[in-house]
């Protein structure tokens, strides 16, 4: 069934973390109603809600399936006979005010940080007027909206956990990359990963991008009961595959590039293989150095080119054989890998502030049982990989398999196991204080 997701609420309540996730993950298409609710005057001023239902009605012309996401219930009231579901971020005023004061810059919403900035006491003082105003986007004006619409629905009032329901797909996949990467690619970096973190009894640590947790639990190993560990993913059903394996740790779904939590927060932030699949991987740096305490350290990896990482590498030159052009949200070329390089990945740490950064080689060969098994993970089990061939035509899905299958073979033992060549490289780094 065709979703199309109607999420409203109060400044600061994660509405756009979850548009962001949910439009990522099911491919919806995402419209902010602050885009589109007032004129570019100074003061600014509300459009005529006339012009502003033009514009909606273009958008969901346009797109069959979407999220829509706003403050606004008298815009909202204009796809309640559209939408299939209605959440309703509910958190209250404290955490929502916590929110905008580490709201990072919205260069969509702002030209400058510092426009942002100066405007953050008048937000600040609007949000917490949420209960008691009477406009339409107020708590009554919401509540309203939620009581009267007749479909599936849900009041979340614990946003630092809210999920949408993982799918079926999203679940499938999830316990396909656990079961085929897991055990002797992702595991074996997990301890290699908090050695580098200095993970210690006591901290508080932060996975981003934590899949379905490997690394988390040798944080919530290390850590011990005087300690705390929180895993962030964006896709649902990896959380739910995480959450299935138990231990006590604190999993949410959320955005890299917008971490829903204060600043300081953490000892330590790890991220295993997350950072290259960030669409901005310069805010999700800056980000991680806003939550690490002064002193505390960070850690991450990242593929090494092709040539050197060949689980990965036959899927790029198979794709490049078959002449496919990736889905344009899902590059695998050179941007792809533009942290195998050395001094580029110190540089996303030294930009994000941190001091003391270090990157190495870790390298290995990889055990998979045949090339079936692979191509099957990569297919389902994957972020990028699985969307960029089934995103093709028939014809040039079939050349990637048949340019696939020569490549494997190359690694191949006479009982079809493989063995493919690995190599990953580690940043590591610390916050001054």
């Amino acid at each position: 069934m065709l979703r199309r997701v109607l999420v409203v609420g109060n400044s600061g309540s994660g509405k756009s973390t979850l548009a962001e996730a949910l439009a990522r993950d099911e491919r919806l298409a995402h419209l902010d109603l602050d885009t589109l609710a007032w004129l570019p005057t100074v003061p600014p001023a509300r459009r005529d809600l006339s012009d502003s239902e033009r514009d909606i009605r273009r958008f969901t012309a346009r797109h069959e399936a979407w999220i829509v996401e706003g403050c606004y219930a008298d815009l909202a009231s204009m796809l309640v006979s559209d939408a299939t579901e209605l959440v309703f971020l509910n958190p209250g005023v404290d955490v929502c005010v916590r929110h905008c004061r580490a709201r990072p810059w919205e260069p969509h919403k702002y030209a400058t940080r510092a426009a942002q900035d100066a405007n953050l006491a008048m937000l600040v003082e609007w949000v917490r007027s949420y209960p008691t105003r009477d406009d339409p986007c107020s708590l009554g004006a919401h509540r309203a909206l939620y009581d009267a619409f007749g479909g599936p629905k849900r009041e979340v009032r614990d946003v630092d956990e809210v999920r949408m329901d993982a799918t079926p797909e999203q679940i499938a996949g999830a316990r396909a990359y656990e079961a085929l990467f897991v055990p002797s690619l992702i595991g074996p970096y997990a301890p290699i990963v908090a050695d580098a973190a200095g993970i210690r009894p006591g901290d508080r640590v932060l996975d981003v991008a934590c899949g379905t947790g490997v690394v988390t639990r040798e944080a919530l190993r290390r850590v011990g009961s005087a300690g705390h560990v929180s895993g962030l993913d964006a896709n649902a059903g990896m959380l739910a595959v995480a959450r299935e394996q138990g231990g006590e740790i604190a999993w949410h779904e959320g955005r890299a590039e917008s971490l829903p939590f204060p600043d300081a927060a953490f000892d330590a932030v790890v991220c295993n293989f997350g950072v290259l699949h960030l669409g901005r991987p310069e805010r999700a740096a800056a980000e991680a150095a806003r939550v690490t305490a002064p002193g505390g350290r960070i850690a991450l990896t990242v593929w090494d080119v092709p040539a050197k990482a060949r689980l990965i590498g036959v899927f790029v030159d198979a794709m490049a054989a078959a002449r496919a052009a990736p889905p344009a949200d899902l590059p695998v070329g050179p941007p792809f890998f533009r942290f195998s390089d050395e001094a580029e990945f110190a540089a996303l740490l030294t930009g994000a502030g941190y001091r003391d950064v270090a990157v190495a080689t870790v390298a290995f060969l990889h055990p998979v049982p045949s090339a079936e098994a692979l191509w099957d993970g990569l297919l389902g089990g994957t972020v990028r990989t699985g969307p960029s061939i089934l995103g093709q035509p028939p014809e040039v899905r079939a050349a990637i398999r048949s340019a696939f299958d020569r490549l494997v073979a190359e690694h191949a033992a006479p009982d079809g196991a493989l063995a493919l060549p690995v190599s990953v490289k580690l940043a590591s780094g610390r916050r001054p204080g």
